[in-house]
């Protein structure tokens, strides 16, 4: 179970389809929650130490500052292409 078991014929489809857990057991379970904080907070730890301007938040949500709007439509721009959102 998870999004982690995706095989080659996966990678073309929207992230958001791709994770085969059901929704009921992610209302249920804390396994993933947990490993999914742990995960933002690493990346915001990692981001932090590489000189990012990091909002602080207590959710799994990481506020970057960039504080160049050029600059930030770029990165925005970047994703979208890159994960196809």
């Amino acid at each position: 179970m998870g999004c982690e078991k995706l095989g080659k014929s996966d990678e073309k489809r929207p992230i958001s389809r791709q994770c085969s857990v059901p929704l009921p057991h992610l209302k249920t379970s804390q396994v993933e929650r947990e490993r999914h904080q742990e995960r933002a907070a690493t990346l915001k730890r990692r981001l932090a130490e590489a000189g990012l301007r990091v909002m602080p938040s207590p959710s799994h949500i990481v506020p970057l500052i960039v504080g160049n709007p050029g600059l930030y439509k770029a990165a925005c721009e970047e994703l979208r292409r890159r994960h196809r959102i």
